[in-house]
């Protein structure tokens, strides 16, 4: 299928074959190119032992398991991205109707405003305390459809502006927040696309083998930088500062 704007498509992976080929067949019919990134999984689970070459597929690997490295990883998409527009999803999400969700996408594209960051909404379910009666808490759960963190539409030329993630963040679990700030600086506004919407396909973002992520406990240096790059955002930075292949 051809659409009048080409969009490309990332996403990081690690460890968890059973979302691999779900993610690839649900998107890639709406797509012009799908990129996913291994990031250094262990070498059973390897993204490259359970997916079939396709020409609209690219599969890159970290050939070290450097630690939480997602945030290189999608350095790494925006790089190989031939598109003026990329998505970036995590492999653990999945479009609530999907035919419709990327027709809507598709609809809206060619209007969109590249200065702009584009978030995309999510269903997320929370538990609720509704009454206390004496020593008994009764609690409820409740669905709210809300902004997505680290899952947005954006275009190449917004994603350089401020010289992608911050790869100083290897081996944190953390770095999102920070990047989108640093977006929200330079942006001319940020977004949001109301109609398609996004469910998790697990219960939790799960680490399994591999190098553990490091507790939120940087060095002040390191802190006191991601500070001032949120204020004076640079295209400079260091990236792809780790070993990479692409597998096809």
């Amino acid at each position: 299928m051809t659409y009048s704007t080409p969009i490309t498509l990332g996403t990081t992976y690690y460890n968890c074959p059973e979302h691999l080929n779900d993610f690839v067949e649900d998107n890639i019919d709406y797509v012009d190119h799908l990129i996913i990134v291994d990031d250094g999984s262990e070498p059973s689970k390897r993204a490259s032992l359970y997916l079939d070459k396709h020409s609209k597929l690219s599969l890159y690997e970290v050939t070290k398991d450097v630690g939480f490295n997602s945030h290189g990883c999608r350095n790494l998409i925006m790089k190989e991205c031939q598109t003026d527009w990329c998505m970036l999803l995590d492999i653990d999400r999945k479009f609530i109707y999907n035919d419709y969700d990327w027709e809507q996408i598709h609809e809206a594209l060619p209007h969109l405003d590249e200065n702009m960051l584009w978030k995309m909404q999510i269903f997320v379910n929370y538990t609720k305390e509704i009454e206390r009666k004496g020593a008994l808490t009764l609690k409820k759960s409740v669905w709210v459809q809300e902004n997505s963190v680290n899952d947005f539409l954006i275009s190449k030329k917004l994603f350089w502006s401020v010289g992608g993630y911050d790869e100083e963040y290897v081996g944190i679990r953390h770095g999102d927040r920070q990047f989108l700030a640093q977006i929200e600086t330079v942006a001319s506004g940020v977004g949001c696309l109301l109609h398609p919407c996004l469910r998790f396909t697990r219960k939790a973002s799960l680490i399994e083998g591999g190098i553990k992520p490091l507790k939120l406990s940087w060095m002040p240096e390191l802190k006191e930088t991601i500070k001032n790059r949120i204020k004076n955002p640079s295209p400079n930075k260091p990236v792809l500062q780790f070993p990479w292949r692409k597998v096809f």
